[in-house]
């Protein structure tokens, strides 16, 4: 389901309205519900594939808390304490390296499947809706629980409402399971403030999207598809462009945490501004904040202080 939409408005609606009148107790099933809902809308084929990426992330934090959890507990001799070592090393590895897999299938597979199959078309080859921002959660979920930074999920129905939250899944932001997972299993009720603030943000994500975004995208594309155009006409058209991915893209961030205000749970802010920076490092700092802590805390970091 696309956020742009009367569909999604309108489901949205009935959706926070039962979740305040129902028992709190039951708020997180019916968050599962929802966004597994959300997700099925786009076909039952993505669905299985969201399934799939969640077994990976919760068996490997299964496995790999479970293993702590025994090492922790008992006396263990020199050569068992090795053993474990090596099992947990095998088993962050395997969980990485098939979530990079499947990630490389979804950003590649369909020009790969097409170079095969010229008859191949893309709608019919199976790409999961934000598929780089579950990845990237789950791996960002089972490498602190193998440095012990969290402790494990034990309930697959709470790490699947983790991945598959609704207003993230399609755009992000990328979540922490230690931080954002007491967001969403704590009791909510209505707040007038939070429900004014988030249906101000959604509002401000549809105008940025609607009116400002598609209404500068049919000029951009025109001029730079038109060859004999150059000069100004080129040069302005591709400062728009840069405006229209921001504003495409915060637009979207703009419903997600609305959204997510509204039923008062508090989402990572993504963009800060970032055309107001005076520096390249700081407009990267304020652009796509989660993906860039991401790579910094689980990429960056771990490279430079592995030993050669």
């Amino acid at each position: 389901m696309n956020f742009i939409s009367l569909i999604y408005l309108a489901s949205f609606i009935v959706f926070s309205i039962l979740f305040f009148l129902l028992p709190k107790k039951i708020q997180p099933y019916l968050l599962l519900i929802a966004s597994l809902g959300f997700y099925a809308y786009s076909g039952w084929q993505s669905l299985l594939c969201l399934i799939g990426l969640g077994l990976i992330g919760y068996l490997s934090g299964l496995f790999l808390g479970r293993n702590i959890s025994h090492s922790k507990g008992n006396e263990l001799s020199e050569k068992e304490i090795k053993k474990n070592r090596v099992f947990r090393k095998v088993i962050i590895g395997v969980s990485i390296i098939l979530d990079f897999l499947i990630l490389i299938y979804g950003k590649f597979g369909v020009s790969l499947i097409q170079e095969i199959n010229s008859s191949a078309k893309a709608s019919d080859i199976l790409i999961p809706l934000g598929l780089s921002f579950i990845v990237f959660e789950n791996i960002s979920y089972t490498v602190d629980v193998y440095r012990q930074t969290i402790e494990y999920e034990r309930n697959p129905f709470n790490y699947y409402l983790f991945i598959c939250y609704f207003p993230k899944i399609l755009m992000g932001p990328i979540e922490r399971y230690g931080k954002f997972m007491p967001e969403l299993l704590k009791e909510h009720q209505a707040q007038s403030e939070d429900i004014q603030q988030g249906s101000v943000r959604i509002l401000l994500g549809f105008f940025k999207k609607i009116v400002v975004a598609e209404s500068i995208y049919p000029f951009i594309n025109n001029v730079l598809n038109e060859k004999s155009n150059v000069g100004s006409l080129v040069v302005l058209a591709l400062l728009l462009y840069s405006f229209y991915l921001y504003l495409d893209f915060s637009g979207y961030m703009d419903i997600a945490v609305g959204s997510s205000q509204v039923l008062g749970i508090k989402l990572s802010e993504n963009f800060r501004s970032p055309y107001l920076s005076t520096s390249i490092g700081e407009f990267w700092r304020r652009w796509h904040i989660t993906l860039g802590a991401f790579f910094k805390d689980y990429v960056y970091y771990p490279l430079m202080m592995s030993p050669l």
